[in-house]
This record gives structure tokens, sequence and C-alpha cells, in this order.
């Protein structure tokens, strides 16, 4: 028996998206801080390194 799904397509978060000044960077790492999380903390800046380099060649 085949069953028809109507697909969501879905897009990856992109966080560097939202980072566009020094107050979004420092939220989102206070709240990667306050989840006591290492590897969380770590992606988080791995985000804002992207989220500068993409505004340092205007693909922000």
């Amino acid at each position: 028996m085949s069953q028809s799904h109507n697909a969501i397509p879905v897009v990856p978060f992109d966080a560097t998206r939202y980072m566009t000044n020094d107050a979004a960077i420092t939220e989102y790492i206070a709240a990667a801080l306050e989840t006591g999380n290492a590897d969380f903390l770590r992606l988080a800046f791995v985000d804002v390194t992207q989220a500068r380099h993409k505004a340092e060649e205007g693909l922000a």
C-alpha cells in the first residue's frame, strides 16, 4: 500500500541571517551561555564568526 504525502519544504535555519548588529550577536552568545552546553556555545561562536564574515564580504 502506497501513501501519497504532500511534502512541506523545509529550509535549514541559519542563525547568521539574524545577526545584523553587535546587540543581536551579544544576545545570541548570552543565550548560548545560559544553556550551560559547551557544544552549543562552540556552535554559537562558529555562527558569529560566519555572520561577521558574511557582513565583511557584503553577503549579509
